[in-house]
């Protein structure tokens, strides 16, 4: 997004914390790759960075992450 001169909004930042979510939650059922939570915490580190504050979604699929991780 940033590459295109497009800024990310919390939004953005909560639908990758989901898909991290996601793939932790994928890697007990099947054999992927899981995204999990260090690229999550990144995640929350890179909104952190551009400003932008958590909210409950954004925790939540933090602790989706690491109850699934």
């Amino acid at each position: 997004m940033k590459a295109k001169g497009i800024s990310p909004d919390r939004y953005s930042y909560n639908v990758l914390l989901n898909v991290c979510a996601k793939s932790a939650r994928a890697r007990t059922t099947r054999s992927v790759d899981p995204i999990g939570l260090d690229q999550g915490m990144a995640i929350l580190n890179m909104m952190r960075n551009d400003g932008l504050d958590a909210d409950v979604v954004t925790y939540t699929a933090l602790l989706d992450t690491c109850l699934n991780s």
